[in-house]
This record gives structure tokens, C-alpha cells and sequence, in this order.
């Protein structure tokens, strides 16, 4: 058994108040993270005893499908009886969930309820199947989830034109590698006619403008191409 546990929550105060208490009465340790996008990123390297999410502060709606498609560790969402709502636990336990429920009234009362579940699955071996493949891509604050077509910056959904997705998925898979015109041209437009240099820099400086803090990553590598750089 992992006796750590991965919380994705921003509250600061109430995750190392809470973490106290699993320390203490079970021995178990806790690894915060403040975004999914973070938790996901964790959750590709390591493995937990399960996943906490505080949804009264923690957006995890757009991000939930992602993160199961990376981890076969429980999932629990919990919130506060005025955030709750019948839609959320709905979608919660369609998209990944293994639960979606209320804080009880104290720690030690959550950790009650969360080892129940654990044990449950454990021996129904009840982990919901990934409902898409588990080549995400994570560089901290950047998401890129291919199956959706979809890129999030620190959890932030980034609508993207198609040639502009295209363009970031495929220098991110050939990351901190020189890619020229000629070469991004022949991938991205393959059989249409392949356009001018001035183009592909207007579709990319759209891009990274739209990438706001995550536009770092794509390097101009001046009258050669482009690169997505994680060194930095």
C-alpha cells in the first residue's frame, strides 16, 4: 500500500489541517497540489492511495476525464452542502469519480468514510475503466489532451483554431527539437497548398498570444522554424 494521499486543493490551510490529522491517526502522508493540472502532472509519475479534490475551491469539472485517463487510484470529490449539487455528482461519477460527496463534520469523520470506500473498491476492484488513453501531456502549467483536441492553461480551457492546436501538439510531442518550415508545413498542411513563411508566423504568434503565461514554451529559432522548449 502507498501511505501517501494526493489533495488538490488551493486551501492551503484546511489541506495541512486535515493533513495532520491522516498523519497522525492512520500514518499517512499528503502531497498538496493547488490545480488539476498539477495533480495531473503528479499523478503521471507517482502513485497515491487515492486522489482528494476540494470542489468549493478547486474547478474539477473540465479536467476529471483527463485525470482518470492517468490514474487507476481512487478519485473523491468532496464539498460543502451549499456547493453540492445532483448535476456535479452526476457528472462527477460518469467522468472518472469514484465518489462525490459532503465534508462531514470533522477530519477524522472524512478519513472514516474515505477508508470505507477505499477498502470497498479494493475488494470489488470497482476503479471505473479509462475512458481515454493516457497520452495527456503536462508541461506544469500546460495540458494538452490529443483525444479532445483540448489545451488548458493552469486549468483554463484555451480555445485554439485547429491549424493552431495542430501546430502545438506537434512540436510539443517533438519537444526541444528544431523544427523547420519546410518540416511543419509538410506535417500541418500536408496536401494543401503549403503557405508562406509570413503565414505559419502569424498562426504561431496567435498562438503563443493565446497561451498567454504558457507561451514561454514555443521558441522562435529565427530563419530556421520553431521549437518547444522545456528547457527554460
Amino acid at each position: 500500500m502507498n501511505f501517501k494521499y494526493l489533495s488538490v486543493d488551493s486551501d492551503v490551510k484546511l489541506a495541512e489541517s486535515e493533513a495532520a490529522v491522516w498523519k497522525s491517526e492512520r500514518g499517512i502522508d499528503m502531497e498538496r497540489v493547488d490545480t488539476m493540472t498539477q495533480g495531473i502532472e503528479k499523478l503521471k509519475k507517482n502513485n497515491y492511495l487515492y486522489v482528494g479534490i476540494n470542489s468549493n475551491v478547486v474547478d474539477f469539472m473540465p479536467l476529471l476525464r483527463a485525470m482518470r485517463s492517468v490514474t487507476k487510484c481512487p478519485i473523491f470529490i468532496a464539498t460543502d452542502d451549499c456547493n453540492y449539487s445532483a448535476q456535479k455528482e452526476s457528472f462527477a461519477v460518469t467522468n472518472g469519480a469514484n465518489m462525490y460527496g459532503r465534508f462531514q463534520k470533522t477530519t477524522s469523520e472524512n478519513i472514516e468514510v474515505v477508508m470505507a470506500h477505499i477498502t470497498k473498491i479494493s475488494l470489488e476492484n470497482e476503479n471505473p475503466s479509462n475512458p481515454e488513453p493516457s497520452n495527456i501531456l503536462v508541461f506544469k502549467e500546460l495540458l494538452i489532451a490529443p483525444l479532445q483536441h483540448s489545451v488548458y492553461v493552469w486549468d483554463k480551457k484555451i480555445n485554439l483554431t485547429k491549424t493552431e492546436y495542430d501546430i502545438l501538439y506537434y512540436l510539443a510531442l517533438n519537444r526541444n527539437i528544431i523544427i523547420t518550415y519546410e518540416q511543419l508545413c509538410d506535417e500541418i498542411w500536408k496536401e494543401r497548398e503549403p503557405p508562406t513563411n509570413n503565414l505559419v508566423w502569424n498562426h504561431v504568434f496567435t498562438l503563443r498570444q493565446k497561451l498567454k503565461s504558457a507561451k514561454k514554451y514555443l521558441i522562435n529559432e529565427k530563419s530556421v522554424g520553431y521549437s518547444f522548449s522545456t528547457k527554460l
